[in-house]
């Protein structure tokens, strides 16, 4: 009797520790890396080639030029999705070379921090325009708006815009 109950236990013990082990085996899935994925909106004279981006989740670096985007298909240029580091924010930073001057001044810059999370897919757009910043962003998580050079601007009244959204909204922007 007593070796009965005794493999009762095991039994229970082995089971017991099989899930165990399974659960565990399930929590990365569950705090899986955030990933990014850039994307440029083309605008004479603010060409690919003078676009210039680099992501720091304080874990990697990343460096983007223009050339490294590619079309999308729907007028966007977009880069390879980067896996991010779950415990950190990541900053981005873009700027747009001056194409006319040798030493490739920027002519519009700016940087925006896209808060730590886990398991989320953001989308990062760069684009010029002249949008009110509450159009812009429609549907988006946030957006920033930085001044181009008078004399680099696609339209007299442009700025540089960078809009981010989560993998839960979608935006609905500049096309």
């Amino acid at each position: 009797m007593n070796r009965r109950v005794s493999n009762r236990r095991w039994l229970h013990h082995a089971i017991l520790a099989c899930l165990l082990v399974t659960a565990a085996g399930c929590e990365p899935a569950l705090d899986a890396p955030a990933s990014v994925t850039l994307r440029y909106l083309e605008r004479q004279p603010l060409t690919r080639d003078r676009l210039v981006v680099t992501v720091d989740d304080l874990r990697s670096n990343w460096y983007f030029e223009g050339v490294d985007f590619e079309p999308a298909g729907d007028g966007w240029l977009v880069s390879r999705s980067l896996r991010l580091s779950a415990r950190a924010g990541v900053r981005i930073a873009v700027s747009l070379r001056d194409s006319s001057d040798a030493t490739d001044r920027p002519v519009a810059t700016g940087q925006i921090m896209l808060p730590s999370s886990t398991n989320e897919r953001w989308q990062v757009d760069i684009f010029a325009s002249e949008l009110e910043p509450g159009t812009a962003c429609a549907g988006c998580a946030s957006l920033a708006r930085f001044p181009i050079a008078e004399r680099s601007r696609p339209a007299a009244r442009d700025w540089l815009y960078i809009r981010w959204t989560g993998a839960g909204t979608a935006p609905t922007g500049p096309r």
